[in-house]
């Protein structure tokens, strides 16, 4: 079994005690290691000795036989080497700040196939940090910031590695991907100066991540991170977040009652090369009672701060709801929540999982609707998707110009035979 990870600083505030020893341990470096002074930098030592605490270590108490040099005393109870995973959480899951994770750590386990096969500890690293490189596909400003680089881990067996992920411009494109380069010896969990390299790894690693804090995303996205939503009926919903994609699965899908197996096919098929609408990598998959779906690219869910940038964005939502509406299908979900803002400034519509059949009843009720839509029965039809797209400018904290507001009136007209068609509407922006 092999363990990947990338770790993020979960902020928190000290908030007991031990805050002095915690600040000064774990304090910001005062400068940002190159990628080449990083192994020194994970070694250096610690200026004070740190006293070995349940408050302090709650999370690896039971892990370590004795430490020397920079620690005062050793745990209180013995080693127990188990499964590596937990081994490794174990050790990032440090209690410095009394209760709070100095780390959050998202995991992704790859089983290797060891029936006869005896694979080697090191080639298992190798292999697990290869895999993880090869999820991560491509360095964004919109994920990572100006961080120059990311900290993971890759272990296997009783050992462990540190690397650093940072980017890489491929020779003749335009492309970045990213590249590990290990940043640590194998370190091996089952004896003492291993784990106290580990921890010292670690906690050094908090150190640079302080002084990175300037470079941090304004809003990261978590890779691998998994949001859950509850549609009745036990019928459940998925999201799990990569680099460049998301996973979007839906199961008990014959009790999800927004939309049909026919028409999330038909949506993605007939949109796949349309711009201002998120894509299917391959067509949705149903298979044991499942819906799941893999979506790119990933962006931020963010809203426009200004009047230029709220008329990219419409435009954007504007086109890719026009493919959706010549495809004689209709959205019906258009809110912030269900726009993302992907690298130049580009603005997609997402969440196609509620669109249904144009002047079909929708069998539904959602509370944003245009007003003719008085109750699930009513039939509706691309004019109650324009009215949704023309609220979008009354939620998103920008003060409109005269002619935006005029525009957004063409939109929102009471009269949905009044209102303007998505093409219309693409084609006379304010």
């Amino acid at each position: 079994m092999c363990t990947l990870a990338v770790l993020f600083l979960n902020y928190a505030p000290y908030t007991n005690h031990y805050a002095d020893i915690a600040s000064s341990i774990t304090a910001s470096l005062s400068y940002v290691p190159t990628l080449e002074k990083l192994p020194e930098a994970l070694q250096q030592p610690f200026e004070i000795p740190i006293p070995i605490e349940n408050d302090v270590y709650q999370a690896i108490q039971s892990r370590i036989l004795n430490i020397e040099k920079w620690f005062v005393s050793s745990m209180t109870s013995g080693y127990h080497a188990g499964r590596l995973s937990r081994t490794v959480a174990s050790v990032f899951e440090m209690d410095v700040f009394h209760g709070t994770e100095m780390f959050q750590t998202k995991m992704i386990d790859h089983c290797i196939d060891d029936v006869g096969k005896d694979k080697k500890a090191y080639h298992d690293i190798e292999q697990a940090r290869n895999e993880l490189t090869n999820k991560m596909n491509l360095w964004s400003p919109s994920l990572y910031g100006q961080l120059p680089y990311l900290f993971g881990y890759a272990s296997a067996a009783e050992f462990i590695q540190f690397f650093a992920l940072h980017p890489r411009n491929e020779y003749g494109t335009s492309k970045t991907t990213i590249q590990s380069t290990p940043i640590s010896s194998y370190l091996a969990l089952n004896n003492t100066v291993g784990m106290h390299k580990v921890l010292s790894c670690v906690i050094n690693m908090v150190r640079i991540i302080g002084a990175l804090e300037p470079f941090f995303p304004l809003q990261p996205i978590r890779i691998g991170h998994i949001e859950h939503c509850n549609y009745g009926n036990n019928c459940f919903g998925k999201v799990q977040f990569f680099d460049t994609y998301v996973i979007k699965s839906i199961s008990n899908f014959t009790a999800y009652k927004f939309t049909t197996k026919d028409v999330l096919n038909k949506v993605y098929r007939q949109t796949k090369y349309a711009g201002g609408i998120i894509h299917a990598q391959e067509a949705p998959k149903f298979e044991h009672n499942r819906y799941k779906v893999v979506l790119e690219p990933l962006g931020l869910s963010v809203k426009p701060t200004t009047e230029s940038e709220l008329k990219v964005a419409i435009k954007c939502i504007l086109l890719g709801l026009n493919a959706i509406h010549k495809a004689d299908l209709v959205h019906r979900d258009i809110r912030w929540s269900n726009v993302i803002q992907v690298p130049e400034n580009d603005w997609q519509l997402i969440d196609l999982e509620h669109s249904g059949k144009a002047r079909g009843e929708p069998g539904f009720l959602l509370q944003w609707w245009a007003p003719e839509m008085i109750d699930e029965y009513q039939r509706y039809n691309q004019a109650a998707d324009i009215y949704m797209v023309g609220k979008l400018m009354d939620t998103c904290n920008v003060i409109l110009s005269e002619n935006a507001m005029v525009f957004r009136d063409k939109l929102t007209d009471v009269n949905p035979k009044r209102r303007l068609t998505a093409e219309a509407a693409f084609n006379t922006l304010w």
